[in-house]
């Protein structure tokens, strides 16, 4: 199956998706914020999807999807959020999202969600 970077600041969270990947049979690394997830993005490691969380403190998930889609225009994100403001999905889709879901997610949605992702990916 993937391996999936889970960017996640809330730990409750991350664990939470972190156990619905791993069920899919998905291999996932996880970190907590923007800043650390850098060391996973930049070493030799091979990485299939990134998905991020986009309120976080520091760097927004926003920001920081931006900013990698420039260095890593091939790897395909998924953004998760609480929020339910709309706008959120909107800017998330323009800077090449494929998909933004509403916590909390569900195995089938996030399976789903995952499935698309690497298909067009």
């Amino acid at each position: 199956m993937a391996r999936v970077l889970l960017i996640e600041d809330s730990a409750l969270d991350a664990k939470a998706v972190r156990t619905l990947l791993e069920g899919l049979g998905h291999e996932v690394v996880w970190a907590a914020g923007p800043r650390q997830s850098m060391e996973f993005l930049f070493p030799a490691g091979r990485l299939d999807l990134v998905i991020s969380d986009i309120l976080m403190p520091d760097l927004d998930g926003l920001s920081l999807i931006h900013h990698l889609q420039a260095s890593h225009p091939d790897l395909p994100f998924i953004a998760i959020t609480a929020s339910p403001e709309l706008v959120l999905d909107t800017t998330a889709l323009s800077f090449g999202v494929r998909k933004v879901l509403r916590k909390p997610i569900d195995t089938e949605t996030l399976r789903a969600a995952v499935a698309e992702a690497l298909a067009e990916g």
